[in-house]
């Protein structure tokens, strides 16, 4: 079937605002962590990176089934709508738990919202890189994919900013309001693609005289009437896993180092540095702002060179850098390292998503992708708060400083598994 340009506009359009929706509103809980939690709370940091790891550990269960329904079904606008929709929802429920609860059960409603919202997030990715793969012709999918990862890096540089203004203006409830920019997002993407047109997977089986009997059977006017069985194509996963496992397990490990400083920076900001709560949105912000420049050209590049070359150079960029940053004698020379790893490490929906979907099966990608980022991505983001804030207690590393060394080392184990992804196809 031949997608018309309006189709193909509607779905980026559409995916773009769903990324900078669904990252942008997760992009607001780290920045709550300094003040609201370790200082006026009296948090650990072994407690934030609890909640932080909540954050993600609802969306590894989640996403392969979201992938395998999506496979199926192709009903992307209601699972990227119902995902943008509970972020929206968790994110609400969080902000306004701040204000009604105390102590341990300050922590347990907080942990039952991050989980909300965890869910929430295991929509987007798997989904809208399935829509941009189907939709944009292999010759562009790269710019595409850049043009919507810098989307989802710019809701995360501008719903933190808004959220800090909010919080110093009118408390912690206020947040609320950004929730229900979500519900907008929801809404347009709804109108948008509710129409867009998808490839059908064509059913297996035919309920007719002969029950699970494969193929149309001759049935006169007198016997039962012929009806398609709704059966959809399921790739076994022992067929799924053996092209994307050395990918999933690079996610893994590079998203335990990148998941872990996102989650901490703000914190780091805040009681390393000794940025002023009311600068540190800003100053954090640095980082995912440079994705959002580099994101299109990485996109770019990826239509020109082999994906697994940008992936490398991408991957020690922002290692390097981060190191740099960690060791940076003053604030001004920290933030260029920090805007330096962050063009570097904000590439990971063109470069990995894309990766993914071009080594992957083609009536299984969404649910390989659902793998390598639902597994392995948001499963590095589940490890890595819980190491680094272990790290950052006295009995082990003893400071935010040394653990942010820590996890930046465990990410160079990563490089080594570059080779061993399967050259991505040309084909489509």
């Amino acid at each position: 079937m031949i997608y018309s340009l309006q189709d193909s506009s509607k779905s980026l359009i559409a995916t773009a605002i769903g990324h900078f929706a669904n990252d942008g509103l997760l992009g607001i809980f780290p920045i709550i962590y300094p003040i609201l939690l370790l200082q006026t709370y009296s948090f650990t940091p072994s407690s934030i990176g609890v909640i932080g790891a909540t954050l993600n550990a609802f969306a590894i269960v989640m996403s392969p089934f979201i992938g395998r329904r999506s496979d199926a079904r192709r009903n992307f606008a209601r699972l990227m709508i119902i995902g943008v929709v509970t972020v929206a929802v968790g994110l609400a429920g969080f902000a306004l738990a701040l204000g009604f609860f105390h102590g341990i059960d300050l922590f347990l409603v907080l942990i039952l919202f991050a989980s909300i919202a965890g869910f929430g997030s295991s929509f987007y990715h798997p989904v809208g890189a399935a829509i941009i793969d189907e939709q944009i012709g292999r010759k562009n999918r790269g710019r595409a994919f850049g043009i919507n990862g810098s989307m989802g890096t710019f809701g995360m540089v501008s719903f933190p900013i808004i959220a800090v203004a909010l919080i110093g203006v009118l408390g912690t409830a206020s947040i609320i309001l950004l929730s229900f920019g979500g519900l907008a997002t929801a809404a347009s993407i709804y109108m948008l693609i509710r129409k867009v047109r998808f490839r059908s997977i064509p059913d297996l089986r035919y309920e007719g005289s002969q029950e699970g009997k494969l193929g149309p059977s001759s049935s006169s006017g007198t016997g039962p009437q012929k009806a398609w069985r709704s059966q959809r194509i399921t790739v076994p996963l022992k067929v799924v896993i053996p092209p994307i496992l050395a990918l999933t397990i690079y996610s893994f490990i590079t998203s335990v180092f990148s998941q872990s400083v996102t989650q901490f920076l703000p914190l780091y900001l805040n009681s390393v540095d000794h940025v002023q709560y009311s600068y540190v949105a800003l100053a954090a912000s640095v980082m995912p702002g440079m994705g959002i420049i580099s994101q299109p050209v990485v996109g770019q590049l990826t239509d020109m060179f082999d994906r697994r070359l940008v992936l490398a150079i991408s991957s020690l960029g922002a290692l390097v850098a981060m190191l740099l940053f960690v060791v940076a004698s003053n604030i001004l020379e920290a933030e260029i390292f920090l805007a330096i790893s962050g063009m570097f490490q904000f590439t990971g929906f063109p470069l990995i998503l894309g990766l993914s979907n071009e080594i992957s099966l083609k009536d299984a990608k969404t649910f390989s992708s659902s793998i390598v980022w639902g597994v392995g991505f948001v499963g590095g983001g589940v490890v890595g708060p819980i190491v680094l804030g272990m790290l950052a207690e006295p009995a082990f590393l003893g400071s935010l400083s040394m653990a942010f060394l820590a996890v930046t080392f465990i990410g160079f184990f990563a490089v080594p598994l570059i080779p061993f992804i399967p050259k991505p196809t040309r084909s489509n």
